[in-house]
């Protein structure tokens, strides 16, 4: 069945080949999901007529004349009172301009549509040998999960799998840069030669063609050399995740299959230690030397203004940066990642819960998978648990892996559409999340990589947030008026409410609301009637998104009381209200 499969799919790629490409501004104009990869079958095209219009109609026949139409077939049998009626595949010489002619169709009154006869592919699925254990790119459920929880990653790659002039700065324990699975994907200083003891690109540093190591083996006492080999694992780990040479047959693949990530080591020592100095060094040479993303799995909680100066200073050079929140399970803010420039990361797990280590809290961004994470490791790699073994593949555990995941989707977002700023960048990540059901705030939800593209492209795509009831109408007898009261969750990080009903807003912007917060809303309605409680939020970002729900209200029909302590003791005799109800019926 398998090797049926693979020819099937062969077989269609060699068709493939011979199918022109579709306009892609023509697609973004239509809103379809797969914005470069669509193709159409050539000589055909389908039209839907307009319900009283017969394949007979003279200006069609006079159409079809023009494009030399040789054949007309309905496209769907027994297709009779449903929405597939009246629709018709038309064939017309192989070399005809197919959106020509589709777009002189569509323009016809007596047609409700045309279009080509797309092709869709399957998605795009690499060939590495352990992709089917990565669940966070593509979750099926084998590994124990629920299926799609996941980045959707490989219909993400359908649109754009990565440009190498695009640099992810691993800022970490250096990454093994001789991996089989990475090598090709390290970035090189092609402004420097290679061990001829010159600076010869006048950046500061001797020979540094494949990075810098700020750190060498001891945090207390630097030994800065122009070798960022890792001998811990944990910067490998992140390289893989970010940016693996995908598609190549071994080992796994990476958010970004062909962006370049450039080496930096800042952390040495047998337990990973980084000193302030070395994190504000590298952080500069990622600057100077071109990186559009920096990824900086570690942190601190201690709010240090020089690492602020020099997250600022990379923000204004315009670079995406992404850190790990923490795994302490607590509100605890780290810095980098706390920081107002820098997206903050949290993890979930394969069920799209918070991972149980993961920090949480209204200065989180985003959340990514970061439990159970399969990604490459260094032939000798050191921990407390595991000493000097040969492995090239393991998982590991921990916001540091849900952040190059988020770094590799920055880079992606990056290659689709190169004029992105890092503004941009961020607003694209943080809007095209899935909703995470939890009951700590871990950001505006998991990244969700193809919506991502998808928003990069022009595509709308529908907030994240699910539905939120608007409230109860609640009313007193005995009294002319009702009142509700509207009870939301924000669930974010200084969100603004705004409500409306009848066309009419009840207030200007309320808020902020801290995580978890309830806002409340009462109006006072003077008729029954169906109205429409509008509720919208918008967030620190100035990012917009809303909803609404029916409400039926009834009047109860009271003459005018003006006796307060006789409200009050109707209220208190239910009894007593119903016959004064009936009493002011009946006059």
């Amino acid at each position: 069945m398998k090797t049926k499969i693979i020819g099937i799919f062969i077989f269609m790629l060699l068709i493939l080949v011979t199918i022109p490409n579709i306009n892609s501004n023509m697609i973004k104009n239509k809103n379809l999901n797969n914005i470069q990869n669509l193709k159409f079958v050539p000589g055909e095209f389908i039209v839907k007529l307009t319900k009283d219009t017969t394949i007979s109609n003279p200006s069609l026949m006079m159409l079809n004349e023009k494009y030399k139409v040789s054949s007309i077939e309905k496209a769907f049998k027994n297709s009779e009172n449903t929405i597939l009626n009246n629709i018709y595949i038309l064939k017309i010489p192989e070399d005809s301009d197919i959106l020509a002619v589709v777009n002189d169709y569509s323009s016809k009154t007596f047609i409700e549509y045309a279009e080509p006869n797309y092709i869709f592919f399957l998605t795009n699925i690499p060939n590495d040998e352990k992709f089917s254990l990565q669940w966070a790119l593509y979750n099926t459920g084998e590994t124990g999960g629920t299926p799609d929880a996941d980045i959707d990653a490989p219909e993400a790659w359908d649109i754009e799998t990565g440009d190498p002039d695009i640099v992810i700065a691993i800022i970490d324990t250096g990454i093994d840069y001789t991996h089989p699975d990475l090598s090709s994907n390290i970035w090189k200083n092609e402004d420097e030669i290679s061990n001829n003891s010159i600076d010869d690109d006048n950046n500061g540093f001797i020979d540094d063609v494949i990075g810098w190591d700020f750190i060498g083996e001891s945090p207390l006492f630097p030994e800065p050399d122009n070798d960022p080999l890792d001998m811990f694992g944990h910067g490998t780990h992140c390289a893989g995740l970010a940016s693996a040479v995908t598609n190549n047959g071994i080992g796994t693949a990476g958010v970004c299959w062909n962006c370049k990530i450039m080496s930096i080591k800042i952390a040495g020592g047998f337990f990973g230690l980084i000193n302030l100095i070395s994190a504000v060094n590298g952080i500069s040479y990622a600057i100077y030397n071109g990186a559009d993303v920096i990824s900086m799995s570690w942190g601190g909680d201690v709010e240090s203004e020089l690492l602020h100066n020099a997250i600022d200073n990379a923000y204004s050079n315009g670079i995406v940066l992404v850190s790990a929140a923490g795994n302490d399970n607590s509100y605890r803010k780290l810095y980098p990642a706390a920081y107002d420039n820098v997206i903050g990361v949290a993890a979930t797990n394969k069920n799209d819960k918070k991972a149980w280590f993961s920090n949480y809290g209204d200065w989180v961004d985003v959340a990514a998978p970061g439990e159970q994470i399969l990604s490459t490791l260094p032939t000798y790699h050191v921990t407390l648990n595991d000493l000097f073994y040969s492995m090239n593949y393991d998982y590991l555990d921990g916001t540091s892996m849900a952040c190059p995941i988020v770094a590799g989707l920055a880079a992606l977002l990056l290659s689709y559409d190169p004029s992105l700023d890092h503004d941009e960048v961020r607003s694209i990540i943080y809007n095209s999340t899935d909703w995470i059901e939890t009951n700590k705030y871990i950001g505006n939800g998991r990244i969700n990589v193809y919506k991502a593209l998808l928003i990069a492209s022009g595509v709308t795509v529908p907030p994240n947030k699910p539905s939120t009831p608007a409230g109860q109408i609640n009313g007193k007898p005995g009294v002319e008026y009702n009142y509700t009261t509207i009870d939301i969750d924000p669930d974010g990080d200084d969100l603004y409410y705004l409500f409306s009903w009848d066309d009419k807003t009840y207030s200007g912007w309320v808020g902020p609301f801290a995580s978890g917060a309830t806002g409340n809303a009462t109006h006072v309605w003077n008729k029954k009637g169906n109205y429409q409680i509008k509720v919208k939020a918008r967030n620190s970002y100035g990012i917009e998104s809303e909803w609404s729900d029916p409400l039926s209200v009834t009047m109860p029909r009271n003459k005018i009381v003006t006796n307060t302590f006789f409200l009050q003791l109707l209220e208190q005799f239910p009894l007593l209200s119903k016959l004064f109800s009936i009493i002011s019926k009946t006059f």
